[in-house]
C-alpha cells in the first residue's frame, strides 16, 4: 500500500483492525453472506471504502489481497 499508510478493515460493519503492508488478518466468520470493507488511511485522497461480499461455508478458507489498481483499492 505504500509507507505510513494502514488500511482499516471491517467485516459486517464492525472494525477488526488496521493492517500495515504485509499484515494479514485472521479469524472465524460464521457460514453465510458477509461483507469485508477497507479504506486507506490516511485517507488523503478521499478515496471511498472498498467492498467486497462472501458468502462463506463452513470449513472453507478465504483469503483476500488489497492492491492498488490505478488509483483505487482493490480487494482481491
Amino acid at each position: 500500500m505504500g509507507t505510513g499508510l494502514f488500511l482499516d478493515v471491517k467485516i459486517d460493519g464492525v472494525r477488526v483492525g488496521a493492517l500495515s503492508m504485509g499484515e494479514t488478518y485472521s479469524g472465524s466468520l460464521s457460514p453465510g453472506q458477509h461483507v469485508v470493507s477497507v479504506v486507506l488511511r490516511p485517507n488523503q485522497l478521499n478515496l471511498p471504502p472498498t467492498k467486497k461480499s462472501l458468502t462463506v461455508v463452513k470449513g472453507q478458507t478465504y483469503a483476500l489481497t488489497a492492491m492498488w489498481q490505478g488509483q483505487t483499492v482493490v480487494l482481491r
